[in-house]
């Protein structure tokens, strides 16, 4: 009895096996062939990131320099006017080794200004 037992497990034991391990074998390669499909989809976002930080870059500093063209247009369409002398500040160099000192004097400001 126990001899007609082992031979059924046998029977279904080595295709189950056979079966398994040709399983395992082809998951294998669908799960290497998975990441390795993965790691270039990474590469080419990150290359396509790059591009386009390059980008930003190019397009944030032609930006920049449209405006400050354009801000210079804009004064130099007839706006550049001498300065009101009131509105001159000088700043004069000690001889030392001092600080610059540069300073309002609001009561010679609004006397110049109230003269006028």
């Amino acid at each position: 009895m126990m001899r007609r037992r082992e031979r059924i497990l046998e029977r279904f034991f080595w295709p189950f096996f056979i079966i398994f391990t040709i399983s395992a074998v082809f998951t294998t390669i669908w799960l290497k062939s998975s990441i390795v499909s993965a790691e270039y989809k990474i590469r080419s976002l990150e290359e396509r990131k790059k591009k386009l930080l390059m980008e930003e870059k190019l397009l944030s500093a032609e930006k920049s320099n449209i405006l400050s063209v354009a801000k210079f247009e804009n004064a130099s369409a007839g706006k550049l006017v001498f300065p009101d002398r009131i509105k001159v500040v000088y700043v004069q160099r000690d001889k030392g080794n001092d600080t610059y000192k540069a300073s309002f004097k609001t009561s010679l400001l609004t006397k110049k200004r109230d003269e006028r």
